[in-house]
């Protein structure tokens, strides 16, 4: 097996790992949302704002919520503007 094969093996297999960790956190994830309700805006320690809302269909597994968050200083823009961060009361 050349180098180029073992690394792809070792990739793909890391790969499978992530997406069963992402289905798990999924999984985990929606009744917390639910509980919280849509329209719930969360702030972390990292100053990022969180907002739970209805989902808005962009993915192919259905969801009933999703969130969104402001933008990290490293990220071009975030799924929740900074404006509407700030109409809730939370200072960035």
């Amino acid at each position: 097996m050349t180098d180029l094969q073992q690394k792809f093996l070792q990739l793909a297999k890391q790969r499978e790992e992530v997406i069963k960790q992402l289905k798990e956190i999924n999984e985990a994830i929606e009744p917390v949302m639910t509980e919280l309700g849509a329209d719930t805006y969360l702030q972390c320690e990292e100053g990022l704002v969180f907002k739970i809302k209805k989902w808005g269909g962009q993915f192919v597994v259905p969801k009933t919520l999703e969130y969104v968050r402001t933008k990290r200083e490293d990220e071009k823009r975030g799924t929740l503007s900074k404006k509407e961060a700030q109409e809730q009361g939370f200072l960035l």
